[in-house]
């Protein structure tokens, strides 16, 4: 005669039927890609579903499930939440996603905290980016491609030590059209001497082509001026 198991015990379908249904909830227990529970963390579930001997104690844990889905959930939400901040560039947030995916509970706490200082982090490299773009030797288009950069790629020190050397180039740019504009100003007004003395000191700041030029007019000036004294 085979032996009568107890109703209160748990055979293999009433386990398989529970280890089921907290698989199921487990699985719907995600928000934004990212679920509340890795995959260690949802077979230590199970694992402790098929230990239960009794329907009562099996049930006591399914309860217990409800405290970590929601605590779970609340962590995830707040990770999407730090992820989906602007600053952050694509790359970082597929990072910080995919970490996520396989943290379990606690190191998903540990991570939100990285992502607050990730995002805090490029705040302060986009407020550098945006005061350095404030700079009026940049043209137009220069800004524009700045700013383009770093609504695609998000803040970074690359992208802030790119708009620094842009903005010295501008600057050096202007400071040459600058003393173009004074040496041709002096050459029209017949200042030569002068104008050949801001040429000297300008090796360097003007462009090598314009340099070669301004000399040549300076120098045909001269001859025309000494033509004119000598007749």
């Amino acid at each position: 005669m085979s032996q009568e198991r107890y109703p209160e015990e748990l055979g293999v379908y009433e386990i398989e039927a529970v280890k089921a249904t907290v698989d199921s909830r487990i699985a719907a227990a995600e928000i934004g890609g990212i679920s509340a529970f890795n995959d260690d963390e949802r077979a230590e579930w199970l694992d402790g579903i098929e230990a239960c001997e009794t329907l009562e104690v099996a049930l006591l844990v399914y309860d217990y499930l409800d405290d970590f889905i929601r605590d779970g959930l609340a962590v995830v939400d707040e990770i999407n939440s730090q992820i989906s901040e602007t600053v952050l560039s694509d790359r970082q947030r597929q990072f910080f996603f995919e970490r996520a995916q396989i943290a379990s509970f606690d190191n998903k706490r540990q991570l939100i905290s990285e992502i607050e200082r990730a995002v805090d982090e490029a705040r302060g490299l986009q407020e550098k980016t945006l005061k350095i773009l404030s700079d009026q030797a940049l043209s137009v288009s220069e800004r524009g491609a700045v700013v383009k950069r770093l609504n695609s790629e998000g803040a970074s020190v690359d992208l802030v030590n790119a708009a620094e050397q842009i903005v010295q180039a501008a600057r050096e740019r202007l400071q040459a059209a600058q003393t173009v504009f004074r040496i041709e100003g002096l050459l029209r007004r017949g200042e030569i001497k002068e104008a050949r003395e801001v040429l000297g000191v300008s090796f360097g700041v003007v462009p090598l082509s314009e340099y070669i030029r301004l000399e040549r007019n300076i120098s045909q000036l001269q001859i025309q001026q000494s033509r004119l004294i000598a007749a």
